[in-house]
């Protein structure tokens, strides 16, 4: 499984005639080397070294977490997809050559299984759900044996909407490899999109026993508790997600709702105005930073943010949202 927030923030739609002609990405010949013989702590090193020289470099983020996933270190892996994530938010387009990279990199190597895993992560960062699922097909018909190829697989189903199948295919990987915290989480979200919430919330507890600083975990969890309405529970649990990984806005952004539900709307503020510090072309995050300054009495505060987002919301596809941040102003005493 792959990180949860990418399926929030990876929902635009793509076309394989969008991404098909670019150019495909390049490595060194060590890097491959040692994506094919499955060493995967040599592939974190030399990711690691590559992203100290180019930090913004999608396929070095991407390569550097996969080593991470592979070794068993999911949290790791979460901190240095930092540029995918950006990517994603920015542009989803923008990750297309990822796959043109995946598709050829099968093309030299069709018999490895974990080049297929991989194909099939960039396929679905790319929104071919279709494409993703028959690649991981292959990693598991070439290795009925790797759990890691039953993971990927099942997150591909996942993206594809099948959470059925993607929590039997976890199920397999946590049977042979006993343990696998990040499939005991895959597992949590599957459960979850189904409705079996007992499961999902067993699933998250048996990660974090595994992994006890698995941020993302307690993020995810705290985001079923904020659906079922135990607003406390919620804040914990993204509490305890910021403690560990406080450079994610989407972290601070739900804190911020259960906290406005809550009607702690200064709080809510605070939290909010950390997320578009985080992401300051994020158009939400402006949005409802100014709903909650409006609610706690921080006029100024509030009129600034509502005009930022009607900045940033044409860019963004928001425009439809202007005539309320406009009413907002109006009311605020500010006009348009």
């Amino acid at each position: 499984m792959r990180p949860f927030m990418v399926s929030l923030i990876a929902a635009a739609a793509f076309s394989a005639h969008a991404w098909a002609q670019q150019a495909p990405l390049k490595t060194t010949p060590q890097i491959q080397q040692a994506i094919v013989a499955g060493n995967w702590q040599e592939l974190a090193e030399l990711t690691a070294a590559w992203q100290e020289r180019e930090p913004q470099s999608l396929l070095a983020s991407y390569l550097a977490a996969e080593a991470y996933f592979r070794l068993g270190q999911p949290s790791r892996a979460l901190r240095v997809w930092g540029p995918m994530f950006d990517a994603l938010y920015r542009d989803p387009a923008s990750v297309a050559p990822l796959a043109v990279w995946g598709r050829e990199l099968v093309s030299q190597h069709p018999r490895v299984p974990a080049v297929w895993s991989i194909l099939s992560n960039t396929l679905w960062l790319t929104g071919d759900y279709e494409g993703a699922v028959g690649a991981a097909q292959r990693a598991v018909l070439l290795d009925p044996d790797d759990p890691h190829a039953y993971s990927n697989r099942a997150w591909a189903y996942y993206q594809a909407g099948d959470y059925d199948q993607a929590v039997a295919d976890l199920t397999t990987a946590i049977k042979l490899k006993p343990g696998f915290a990040e499939a005991h989480y895959g597992r949590a979200q599957a459960h979850a999109a189904t409705g079996d919430l007992e499961a999902a919330f067993k699933d998250y507890e048996r990660a974090l026993e595994l992994v006890p600083d698995y941020g993302e975990a307690y993020y995810a969890r705290g985001l079923l508790h904020l659906n079922d309405r135990d607003l406390d529970q919620a804040i914990a649990d993204f509490t305890r997600a910021i403690e560990l990984e406080p450079w994610f806005a989407w972290f601070y952004y739900d804190r911020a709702t259960a906290y406005y539900r809550k009607k702690a709307y200064d709080r809510a503020a605070e939290d909010f105005a950390r997320a578009v510090e985080i992401y300051p072309w994020d158009a939400w995050g402006w949005f409802h930073k100014g709903r909650a300054c409006r609610q706690a009495g921080r006029t100024q505060e509030a009129i600034d943010a509502f005009r930022q987002f009607m900045e940033l919301a044409p860019e963004r596809g928001m425009a439809w949202r202007i005539p309320e941040a406009r009413a907002l102003l109006r009311e605020l005493g500010a006009g348009e």
